[in-house]
C-alpha cells in the first residue's frame, strides 16, 4: 500500500491495483496506439480520488515507457512509424506538454478534471457509436 501526504491531506492506493491497472491499460493502449496515460489518469482521478498534481508526471512517465516499448515491438514486427506524422505529433506534443505543465500549476483541480472530462467523453461516445455502426 502506498500512502502519502499531499497538501495536508492523506492519500493511499494499493500498488498491486496500480500495477494491474497499468498493465491492462498498457495492453489496450498499445493496441490502440496510445501510451496509456490518457486512460490511467482519469481512473486515478475519479475512482481513486488522487489529486491531479500528484498523478500527472507519473502518468506521463507511464506514457513514455509504454510508448517506447510499444514502438520498439511494432518496429520489430515490421510496422515502422510514419516519420513525418510522428514528427508533427511529437512537436505538437512537446509544445502542448510544456504549455499544459505550466498551466497545471496555476489551474484549480476542478478545472483540470472538467477539461479532461470534456475531452475524453466525446471521444468515448464517438468510439462507441463507431463500433455500434459496424
Amino acid at each position: 500500500m502506498l500512502i502519502f501526504r499531499f497538501s495536508y491531506q492523506l492519500f493511499g492506493i494499493s500498488l498491486a491495483i496500480v500495477f494491474t491497472l497499468a498493465f491492462t491499460i498498457s495492453v489496450a493502449g498499445s493496441i490502440y496506439g496510445i501510451g496509456g496515460g490518457a486512460m490511467m489518469s482519469p481512473i486515478l482521478m475519479t475512482i481513486f480520488k488522487l489529486p491531479v498534481y500528484v498523478i500527472a508526471s507519473s502518468s506521463l512517465f507511464q506514457t513514455l515507457v509504454t510508448s517506447l516499448s510499444s514502438l520498439t515491438v511494432y518496429a520489430m514486427l515490421g510496422f515502422a512509424p510514419n516519420i513525418p506524422i510522428g514528427i508533427g505529433m511529437g512537436l505538437g506534443g512537446i509544445l502542448g506538454g510544456y504549455l499544459g505543465a505550466s498551466i497545471q500549476r496555476r489551474a484549480p483541480e476542478w478545472a483540470i478534471k472538467l477539461i479532461v472530462s470534456m475531452l475524453t467523453a466525446p471521444l468515448a461516445i464517438f468510439d462507441i457509436l463507431t463500433l455500434l455502426s459496424r
